[in-house]
C-alpha cells in the first residue's frame, strides 16, 4: 500500500468523479463527492481531456505489465482482502528490480516520489451509499442478488441499508443499528439464525419440506424433524428451540443422541431407529 496521497491525480473522466468534462474554455465539473473526497486526502485532482488516452498511457501500460507478469494464470483466492494481500506482496517482490530506464532499484525511485507526498489523514474516509429496503414475508432482503435473512427484524419492515464497499449495515427509520454483515460477494459463507428458522418452521411446519434452509441442515436433526408427522415434527421443533436458547445447532448435532433422544424420547422412534441402524452401518475406524 501507498500510504501517503500524491499532491496531484490525474484522474480519466468517470462517471462516479465528472459531472460534466473539460470543454472549451469550460472546466472540469466533479462531483460534491469526489471533491469531499479530494478535500479530505487533501490532493488536486486533474482530468484528462475527453477521448485522449494518450495522456494515462503510462498508467495503461502499467496495467498491461501487472496482467502479463502476475495474472499468467488465473489467481485463486477466498477473499478480496486475501487476494489483495497477494498482490501487494508480488508489487513489493518486483519492486527490487532495476527500473528499465532509470537504471536503479524501482524501491528506491518510490522512495524518492514519496518524500513529496502528503501524509495519509489518521481517519479513513468513509465512502458509503444509503438504500431503502423492505423485508420480505420471510424477513429478508435482497442485496447483491442474494437474500439475506435480518435476525429479529420480522417480515415487510421497512429499513435503511448503509452499504459499503465490504459491508452493509442495516438501520432502523430511528436511525437503530440492527444488523451488520459482510456484503455477499464478499463471504459466500453467512451465518443463518437458526431459532429464527425454527420459530419459522413451528408457525408453518409443512415449510420445512421446500425451505432453502433445508440442505444446509445436518443429516440426523434434519432426519429427526421430516422422518415424522406434522403434529411430531412439530414437538420435535419445540425441543430444537428449546435447546437452540442455549446451544449452536452443530453443538446439538454433535451430541444428537445425548441432547435430543435421551433427553425428550421417552421411546424409540422411526427416526432414532432410523439413525441407530444408519451409525451401525458406518465404516469403523481401524486401529
Amino acid at each position: 500500500m501507498m500510504e501517503s496521497v500524491p499532491k496531484t491525480i490525474r484522474i480519466d473522466n468517470l462517471a462516479a468523479a465528472v459531472v460534466k468534462p473539460r470543454g472549451k474554455g469550460e472546466e472540469t465539473v466533479f462531483t460534491e463527492a469526489f471533491e469531499r473526497f479530494a478535500a479530505h486526502y487533501r490532493f488536486e485532482p486533474i482530468a484528462c481531456n475527453p477521448y485522449s488516452g494518450h495522456e494515462k498511457g503510462a498508467v495503461e501500460n502499467k496495467v498491461g505489465y501487472i496482467r502479463y507478469n502476475f495474472f499468467d494464470c488465473i489467481p485463486d483466492f477466498v477473499s478480496y482482502l486475501v487476494f489483495e494481500k497477494w498482490l501487494n506482496a508480488q508489487l513489493e517482490e518486483d519492486s527490487h528490480r532495476n527500473h528499465y530506464h532509470e537504471h536503479i532499484l524501482i524501491s528506491e525511485l518510490w522512495e524518492e516520489d514519496r518524500a513529496h507526498m502528503r501524509s495519509l489523514s489518521d481517519t479513513p474516509y468513509p465512502v458509503f451509499r444509503y438504500e431503502e429496503c423492505k423485508t420480505n414475508k420471510y424477513g429478508e432482503i435482497r442485496l447483491d442478488n442474494a437474500s439475506i435473512h435480518i435476525p429479529k427484524v420480522g417480515r415487510n419492515r421497512r429499513l435503511t441499508v448503509q452499504l459499503y464497499w465490504d459491508s452493509f449495515r442495516c438501520l432502523s427509520p430511528s436511525g437503530e443499528l440492527l444488523y451488520e454483515a459482510d456484503r455477499p460477494y464478499i463471504s459466500e459463507s453467512r451465518p443463518v439464525d437458526w431459532l429464527y428458522v425454527f420459530q419459522t418452521y413451528r408457525q408453518k411446519p409443512r415449510a420445512l419440506d421446500h425451505s432453502k434452509y433445508k440442505k444446509l441442515l445436518p443429516s440426523k436433526i434434519k432426519s429427526y424433524v421430516l422422518e415424522t408427522t406434522l403434529v411430531e415434527r412439530k414437538r420435535r421443533i419445540d425441543q430444537l428451540l428449546e435447546l437452540l436458547k442455549e446451544e449452536d445447532l452443530l453443538r446439538i448435532e454433535e451430541n444428537f443422541e445425548f441432547l435430543l433422544l435421551n433427553n425428550f424420547e421417552s421411546e424409540p422412534t422411526e427416526a432414532s431407529l432410523s439413525l441407530t441402524l444408519y451409525d451401525s452401518l458406518s465404516p469403523k475406524a481401524v486401529s
